[in-house]
């Protein structure tokens, strides 16, 4: 039995991902409620999910740069030379 406080309809039936995507209508659901919150909290939530996607990303950046100093200071270290910073 579904708590009284639950969402009748939520974004999964649409989802991509979901086998329902490519059997569900809008029509399917017309006639259920859909649940929404105060506009201010969706504003809120939709800022911190870009400001999360926006440190992810910085993050990825971080990483990889992180990766490639790792991989040349273990290359010196085992008296590997890249050859594009070797000088003659």
């Amino acid at each position: 039995m579904r708590p009284p406080c639950a969402p009748l309809v939520s974004g999964k039936p649409f989802d991509i991902l979901s086998p329902l995507s490519r059997h569900t209508e809008g029509a399917d659901i017309e006639a259920h409620q859909i649940v929404r919150l105060n506009p201010s909290y969706e504003g809120a939530i939709a800022e911190l999910a870009e400001a999360s996607a926006k440190a992810r990303a910085a993050a990825d950046i971080l990483e990889r740069e992180i990766a490639a100093d790792a991989g040349a200071i273990i290359d010196r270290f085992l008296g590997r030379v890249d050859e594009l910073t070797t000088t003659h």
